[in-house]
């Protein structure tokens, strides 16, 4: 299929500006996808870098489970260790950060990008990249991307051709497996392209790409075992429950949402599509054009100012997830006759109509814009055979998106530069053990995981407990990383006893929106009274939770602390009578009473150990 000498130019000097800005832009971290990927590709032991073992610190814990970094769907908790949530395939991309560095990951997830352009331009779209999102977030994620190179190459040949080879025919069923291995909701596409080849009367080309599918789905399950291959879409069901209300939620996320207000989206997508409607009609007055492109213009600031009325803009640029947002000439799409008239349009539309009902979750970090994806190549697929791209509401789309791309591009750059920074300059003011008051602050921080141990503390109780724990390994400091708008540590400690915060650094990570952050260095007063209620609480715990050795030895400290304290011995005579040790509980009750000879519970217990003693002489 021909392209004009245009196209290729524009596409030649979008590929050059990507190299440079993969070359160019901080080597840090986009999105917690990144961060969790990083840490599974240094850390993990097994070939598709799972499990994540835990350290020496926090395998001495007594229960390590209490304070993990990863949760569902990001990962399973397992026996001293984490399995991470996403599939093997994925996390086998992120190998090339561990083994070269996180540039080179960098720079091959822009050629992703660009194959992606490069095979659309191939096929006749070679406006095709400038419609989807790979800009939109600098540099499309990882196995996002690549899963999109291997179903546009595979849904073209099917869809854009009248018969194919049976090589061909083998080798989409093939990419479109690959695809699926890489993002499960791309398996909507092999089932889409294998209804489209059997209702088209192309039996033979249908059968061998469901041979093929069905093979290499199966061999790829093989290769990494279904358990690997299984956890990110099991774990993901676990995070949502499925109804009507979510799935309602889901439409209004995935279609319309742009920003908080719904009344908002509404509006703005009503003037969009009427602007394009007037742009498109015949003899239109030259000052109508001129308020139709103003509509543009306003759909564009408005995109702008969403992503910013937010303190973190990295945030709303990825929960924002609706088609209006990302992909807004897919709307466009939906209200042009011509489109529907093409076999791809109806295709396209089943296809994200199952992919809204099945995925869980339909907004956030996790989620995003990035899962519409999937289905873009199929509606560019109907833009092209409409020949709406010649259209001048197609071209106020394309000058849409480039300045949401550009926008979006500046956000990328700070986001690079704000986890880049941050590392650097938090590295000289921490040590291990490192405490977040949040697991997405500990995943940001993944190229410290290969220097310190991290532990989660979201509010005061948390955070007591694990000192807790670091106090009976005897530990001289640990660190707390919080937002200067937190309070975490004075909250829990306000007389700055039984520990106390040595100094604190305050981190700034030199983007464009000026996030901070905080950096306590807490020293453990272990000769400190303080500890005695701490780690009395942390013993009636451990009674209710049946581990009395737990209880037993939290009780010592507390003596070791305070020899003369009357409840303590009380406390450890119950935990030894517990314990069937009569005679020591004896000895711990009689302690107890001659500090203290009004103790209730001593006098109890003790009437209670002599009864028993009693029954058991006669």
């Amino acid at each position: 299929m021909q392209t004009d000498k245009s196209s290729r130019t524009v596409l030649i000097l979008w590929s050059i500006v990507m190299l440079g800005l993969s070359l160019w832009l901080p080597a840090g971290y986009w999105t917690i996808d990144d961060g969790i990927k990083s840490i599974a590709a240094r850390r993990g032991e097994a070939p598709w870098s799972s499990p994540i073992a835990d350290d020496s610190l926090r395998a001495k814990l007594l229960n390590p489970a209490d304070y993990p970094v990863f949760v569902p769907p990001f990962a399973e908790r397992v026996e001293n260790g984490v399995e991470p949530g996403f599939s093997p395939y994925a996390r086998l991309l992120a190998r090339i950060e561990s083994v070269m560095s996180r540039r080179a990951l960098m720079v091959t997830t822009t050629l992703i990008a660009l194959g992606v352009g490069w095979t659309l331009y191939g096929a006749g779209l070679a406006w095709g990249f400038l419609l989807l999102p790979l800009t939109f977030y600098g540099l499309v994620p990882w196995e996002h991307g690549l899963a999109l190179c291997f179903s546009s190459t595979a849904l073209i040949a099917i869809f854009l051709k009248d018969r194919a080879s049976s090589t061909s025919a083998i080798f989409n069923g093939a990419l479109l497996a690959c695809a699926t291995a890489l993002r499960p909701e791309h398996g909507l596409l092999l089932l889409a392209g294998i209804v489209f080849l059997f209702l088209n009367q192309r039996g033979k080309e249908g059968g061998l790409t469901t041979i093929a599918g069905i093979v290499s789905l199966g061999l790829l399950f093989v290769i990494a075992g279904s358990d690997e291959m299984l956890r990110q879409s099991l774990l993901n069901q676990a995070t949502a429950v499925w109804s009507v209300t979510s799935r309602v939620q889901a439409i209004l996320d995935t279609v319309i949402a742009m920003g908080p207000s719904i009344l908002l989206s509404m509006f703005m997508i009503a003037m969009l599509l009427l602007s394009l409607s007037v742009m498109d009609k015949p003899n239109t007055p030259r000052l109508l054009s001129i308020i139709a492109w103003g509509g543009v213009a306003m759909f564009v600031v408005v995109a702008v100012r969403v992503v910013w009325n937010r303190s973190y803009p990295p945030i709303e640029m990825l929960t924002t997830g609706s088609i209006a947002f990302a992909m807004p000439w897919i709307l466009w799409l939906f209200t042009k006759r011509e489109a529907w008239k093409t076999k791809a349009m109806a295709y396209a539309t089943a296809v994200l109509v199952l992919g809204i009902l099945l995925i869980p979750q339909s907004a956030g970090v996790h989620w995003g814009p990035r899962l519409l994806l999937f289905s873009a190549p199929l509606f560019l697929i109907a833009l092209y055979q409409a020949n709406l791209h010649l259209t001048k509401a197609f071209a106020a789309l394309v000058v849409l998106s480039l300045a949401q791309s550009v926008h979006s591009g500046v956000v990328v750059a700070s986001r690079y530069a704000e986890s880049s920074n941050h590392e650097t300059r938090l590295r000289p003011h921490i040590g291990s053990p490192l405490i977040t008051t949040s697991r997405s602050q500990a995943i940001d921080l993944a190229g410290l995981w290969d220097e310190n141990e991290f532990f989660v503390a979201s509010n005061p109780e948390d955070l007591k407990r694990l000192l807790v724990e670091f106090y009976l390994l005897r530990r001289d400091s640990v660190w707390l990383h919080q937002m200067p708008a937190e309070s975490l540590m004075f909250k829990t400690f306000p007389n700055n006893r039984p520990v106390w915060p040595h100094q604190m650094s305050l981190i700034n990570c030199g983007n464009l929106y000026h996030s901070q952050w905080q950096a306590y260095k807490i020293v453990m007063n272990r000769a400190d009274l303080e500890w005695i209620p701490l780690l009395e609480q942390a013993a009636g715990r451990a009674i209710e939770a049946g581990d009395l050795k737990r209880a037993l030895f939290l009780q010592d400290d507390v003596l070791r602390l305070n020899p003369k304290r009357a409840t303590a011995y009380s406390n450890m005579a119950l935990i030894l009578a517990r314990m069937g040790k009569s005679a020591e509980a004896k000895r711990a009750v009689e302690n107890a009473l001659e500090l203290d000879s009004t103790l209730i519970q001593a006098r109890d217990l003790a009437r209670e150990i002599q009864t028993l003693e009693s029954g058991g002489a006669k």
